[in-house]
């Protein structure tokens, strides 16, 4: 089963269609291509939903918090990257 990650966008670039984002505390880099045009402005501390290295949809701020507070509750390992 495949889940997506979240990640809270650290700097975005525009040139080349990529945003470097903190993911579990991993900068990573993804590709914002996948947005399309109608995405509102990419800025620093956007949430962005991340799966195989491509951002497919924003999030607002309380929503990611909320997914983040459920994933944490559900088990150690899909909030912290470790296996238990």
């Amino acid at each position: 089963m495949c889940l997506s990650d979240l990640g809270r966008v650290i700097e975005h670039d525009v040139t080349t269609s990529s945003a470097l984002v903190d993911i579990d505390g991993r900068p990573t880099r993804v590709s914002t291509i996948t947005l399309g045009l109608d995405v509102p402005e990419i800025s620093p501390d956007t949430w962005l939903v991340v799966h195989t290295g491509f951002a497919v949809s924003t999030l607002a701020d309380a929503e990611a918090h909320a997914i983040l507070a459920a994933r944490a509750d559900l088990a150690p390992s899909t909030s912290s990257g470790e296996m238990p």
